[in-house]
């Protein structure tokens, strides 16, 4: 069950403190470390991590389209 993004609004954080005990697998969903920060300091990524779930579903961006345009990234 995803249960959405911990961290990204009140309902989603609120969600995940109060995930009804299932035997379902609960899974929080998020997105990989930001650019610029090093996965130990990205605030978003560490609610993730936290969300006391068994799973965790990570979305990252791979074409150069959205690693240019979406992310801000450039190459080196």
């Amino acid at each position: 069950i995803e249960g959405g993004w911990p961290g990204a609004n009140p309902t989603d954080s609120e969600f995940f403190e109060k995930a009804p005990k299932t035997r379902a697998q609960m899974t929080a969903f998020g997105m990989t470390k930001r650019a610029g920060r090093s996965a130990e300091n990205d605030e978003v990524l560490a609610q993730v991590m936290q969300a006391n779930t068994g799973a965790v579903c990570l979305v990252g961006k791979a074409s150069a389209f959205h690693v240019s345009d979406a992310l801000g990234i450039t190459k080196a």
